[in-house]
């Protein structure tokens, strides 16, 4: 989605994977764009008023004044760049403000959002991430039955990145 579209929004429930998902793309596309990806973590801000500046803050630029919208608009217009706007669901209407002008002003900068919501903004695509599957509790499977279940496919994944020797046993 995020080679076919400027603004693409990863929208699920909390603690689904949004962010590390944005993450190991950012990590990928960063490679292919001239100015690089960079990721602003929105949780920490209180206000729409903070968006800005926490953009402009992650990247290095300063603001040439006037509307802070606007002025962020012109300090990437020149950039071509992979923007990750991480946690956006407490502060949808301004992240939406702020794409809104990115879109307009800035035609090689692709931003990827993570939100429980989407941001409703014209081209935005939303990629909705679900739960992975667990095997109901009241059923006894063997090993190789209960690891065709995503979520003990990955923890099995991740115990063994900690040791390799890990087997799952009954």
């Amino acid at each position: 989605l995020v080679d076919a579209h400027r603004l693409v929004t990863l929208t699920g429930a909390g603690g689904v994977g949004k962010t590390l998902l944005a993450l190991q793309v950012a990590k990928a596309r960063g490679a292919s764009t001239a100015h690089g990806a960079c990721v602003v973590a929105l949780a920490p801000l209180a206000t729409d008023d903070e968006i800005v500046p926490a953009i402009t803050t992650a990247l290095g630029l300063p603001l040439d004044g006037g509307d802070s919208l606007d002025a962020l608009g012109r300090a990437l217009a020149p950039l071509d760049l992979f923007l990750v706007l991480d946690n956006a669901e407490h502060l949808v209407a301004g992240v939406a403000a702020a794409v809104t002008t990115i879109a307009h002003r800035a035609p090689r900068v692709r931003v990827l959002a993570t939100s429980q919501l989407p941001l409703r903004v014209t081209g935005e695509q939303v990629l909705r991430l679900g739960v992975l599957e667990v095997p109901p509790a009241s059923t006894t499977l063997a090993p190789e039955a209960v690891m065709r279940y995503a979520a003990v496919a990955l923890f099995v994944a991740r115990v063994r990145q900690v040791d390799p020797r890990f087997e799952l046993a009954d």
